[in-house]
Order: structure tokens, then C-alpha cells, then sequence
């Protein structure tokens, strides 16, 4: 019998989804600037899942990101995967973006900061102790640009900033003292690793929700 793994990320882009089996990703595809992939992103899947000889009913899983990131983003993965699981009565998982992109990072010994875009001038973010979701030493937190730069102008020591941000803001944090700023964009590679993790493991579930934050500060 034939099944395959849904991957959905639409809260933070490049919005992408990828079909796997059960020890690799077999076809991949992401989309910047484009809100149409996410309205049609059902019949994206169904086309993809077609080149493999494959089918909806033949998914036996789904790991989504359920945010934080853009609202409509999230609701419409949510939704989707939340649909599908009930349809086929196989569990989903919900994945936080900053979580994921965390773990990407490892091994990483300093305190460090996962920061995506939100809504205009807006930064979310997390601090880190090491690279693992285990070792976040903040929740979630939504602030304006400016005034994420200036928490970052509190800091004493050296500190990193990674994520999907713009050009702009990071060459802005990479003025300030003490701080050193990369992009890194959310990989589907790794919410397959976690999902792998848990899977087997986790209880089923058939209903996650989206991760919405408080209005920014």
C-alpha cells in the first residue's frame, strides 16, 4: 500500500509543502510572494502527489506549522491539515516556526534569538540558550522593529539573531554592538525531522490549532 507524509508551512516564507515517505522528502515545493500558492494549496498537493502515483486518501500523516507567523497563513494551514486528518483519520502535528528554526542551528553554545517577520514592522521572536526548542529561555514575543532593536541595545555580551528576516532589519541589528545577525529561512527538511521524532511516539491527534500573538509593542 502506497501512503505519504504532508509537510505544510504557510505562516512564514518561502510558503512551501512537501510529500515524503516514510525516511525522505520526495518532491518539494515553496513559493515567495505569491498568496495564491496558499489559496490553492490543496490542488498543489493533489497535482504533486499525482506525479507519484499517489492520492489524498493515501495520507497517513501531516506535520504543520501552525505559527506564529501570517495569520491567514496559519489558518488556512491549520485548517487544511486539520480537514485532511479528519478525512483520512490519521494524526497531525502542529510545529512552532521558531522551534523548528531552532533546532536547524544546532550545535550552537551561545544565547541566541530565532526572530521571523509578523505583521508591517513587526519582529516575533525567542531567546535561546543552545540550539534546541528544549532550551528557550522566553515565550513568543511580538514587537515592533524598533522596538526589537532596542532590546537588542540591553545586551552585554555577544548575542545571535537568526532568521527569515528582511535585508533591511538585519543589516540594522548587525550595526548594533554585540550582535550578529544571519538569514535563515524555515527548512521543510526540518519539520521532517521532527516530525520523524514524533510520529511513531506522540498521541494521535487529529485537530491542532494556530498559534496567534498578542497586537505587537
Amino acid at each position: 500500500m502506497k501512503i505519504f507524509y504532508l509537510l505544510l508551512n504557510l505562516s512564514i516564507e518561502p510558503f512551501s509543502f512537501a510529500i515524503a515517505s516514510e525516511d525522505k522528502i520526495l518532491f518539494e515545493k515553496k513559493q515567495a510572494g505569491d498568496y495564491s500558492f496558499t489559496e490553492n494549496i490543496i490542488q498543489a498537493v493533489m497535482s504533486a502527489s499525482k506525479t507519484y502515483e499517489l492520492s489524498l486518501s493515501d495520507c497517513k500523516g501531516i506535520g504543520v506549522i501552525n505559527g506564529p507567523g501570517s495569520y491567514t497563513g496559519s489558518r488556512i494551514a491549520v485548517s487544511t491539515a486539520n480537514t485532511l486528518a479528519q478525512i483520512n483519520e490519521c494524526p497531525v502535528l502542529g510545529f512552532n516556526s521558531i522551534d523548528i528554526i531552532a533546532e536547524s542551528l544546532k550545535p550552537m553554545k551561545n544565547v541566541f534569538i530565532t526572530a521571523i517577520p509578523s505583521r508591517k514592522n513587526e519582529v516575533t521572536f525567542a531567546t535561546f540558550s543552545a540550539a534546541d526548542m528544549k532550551n528557550r529561555m522566553s515565550a513568543d514575543i511580538a514587537l515592533k522593529e524598533d522596538a526589537f532593536l532596542d532590546f537588542l541595545k540591553r545586551f552585554e555580551h555577544d548575542i545571535s539573531i537568526v532568521g527569515p528576516l528582511s535585508s533591511v532589519l538585519l543589516e540594522k541589528c548587525n550595526q548594533l554592538t554585540f550582535v550578529t545577525a544571519e538569514y535563515k529561512e524555515l527548512m521543510l527538511a526540518n519539520i521532517f525531522s521532527a516530525f520523524k521524532t514524533t510520529i511513531h511516539s506522540a498521541k494521535i491527534e487529529r485537530y491542532v490549532k494556530p498559534i496567534y500573538l498578542h497586537n505587537a509593542v
